[in-house]
C-alpha cells in the first residue's frame, strides 16, 4: 500500500474550490504520494466521507503506507501548509 493524502470538498464550500488547483499544483512535485479528492455532494464522496467521519470541509486526511491515519487537518490551508503535508508523507515514505 502506497501513502495517501485523502481531500474532503464540496462544490459550494469557496474555500475548497479555491485550493483545488493548489492541492493539484503541489501533488504534481510529489509522484510517491497517492492523491484522492472526494466531493462529499457525491455519492461515492459521501460514503468515503462517513467511512472517515468527516464532519466539515475541506479536511485533508494522511494515511501512511501502512493504512494507518497518521495526521487529519480541517479549513483552508496555504499553499505551504499543503506543500508541509505532503512533504512530510512524502518523508516518510522514503524511509
Amino acid at each position: 500500500m502506497s501513502s495517501k493524502i485523502l481531500v474532503f470538498t464540496a462544490k459550494w464550500c469557496v474555500p475548497c474550490t479555491t485550493q483545488k488547483p493548489i492541492i493539484h499544483r503541489v501533488a504534481k512535485e510529489y509522484d510517491d504520494v497517492c492523491l484522492e479528492i472526494h466531493d462529499i455532494d457525491e455519492s461515492v464522496g459521501m460514503r468515503t466521507a462517513a467511512d472517515y467521519n468527516i464532519r466539515s470541509v475541506p479536511t485533508f486526511v494522511v494515511i501512511d503506507k501502512d493504512g494507518i491515519e497518521v495526521e487529519r487537518t480541517f479549513g483552508a490551508q496555504t499553499e505551504a501548509q499543503i506543500d508541509s503535508i505532503f512533504n512530510h508523507l512524502s518523508n516518510e515514505e522514503q524511509k
